[in-house]
């Protein structure tokens, strides 16, 4: 009969492959430090490009911080903030894996603050400026917006989904050898 396709299943086969999906499943570890270094490297890039994980631009820098600052890289400058990116790390936890920093201010900048004086009249701080310069800064108030660079947007749901066919795919290749 012309166009005919004929599918036979082996037992042993069945079963294998079964077993290799199983063996993923209760031992998740290597995938999800896969996956955990994959996403580290999606919130790096939107360090690199000023973007939330859903792609859309970080506020800017007030016209002020613009006006003094030495780097234009939101977030990325050396020192206080630009350390953020390179804070940014993963730990496989059980069955799942957490993404994020250790530093202090590291919730300021995915959420946004106003900073006010607890005790002072105002704040009193340091900015550092083009060729060196260091300019004194006094203010009643510190607003920073919310630039998130925490979240799953859909590079990361891209990165992941290509991380879990390849270990489906390589379980159930074994199965075979």
């Amino acid at each position: 009969m012309a166009g005919q396709m004929k599918v036979e299943f082996k037992g042993d086969s069945i079963a294998a492959g079964f077993r290799a999906l199983q063996k993923l499943g209760h031992e998740p570890a290597g995938m999800l430090r896969a996956i955990g270094a994959a996403l580290v490297e999606t919130t790096h890039q939107r360090f690199e490009r000023g973007r939330d994980p859903q792609g859309q631009p970080w506020k800017p820098w007030s016209r002020g911080y613009a006006a003094i600052t030495k780097s234009n890289s939101i977030l990325r400058g050396r020192g206080g903030a630009g350390g953020l990116m390179q804070s940014v790390t993963f730990a496989v936890d059980g069955r799942g894996v957490r993404v994020g920093s250790n530093k202090i201010y590291a919730g300021v900048h995915q959420f946004g603050a106003t900073i006010v004086p607890v005790k002072a009249k105002a704040l009193f701080f340091f900015v550092g400026g083009a060729g060196g310069r260091v300019f004194p800064v006094h203010a009643k108030k510190v607003t920073i917006p919310a630039r998130p660079y925490l979240g799953f947007g859909p590079a990361d749901r891209a990165a992941v989904h290509e991380i879990v066919l390849a270990e489906l795919r390589q379980a159930l290749a074994a199965r075979r050898g």
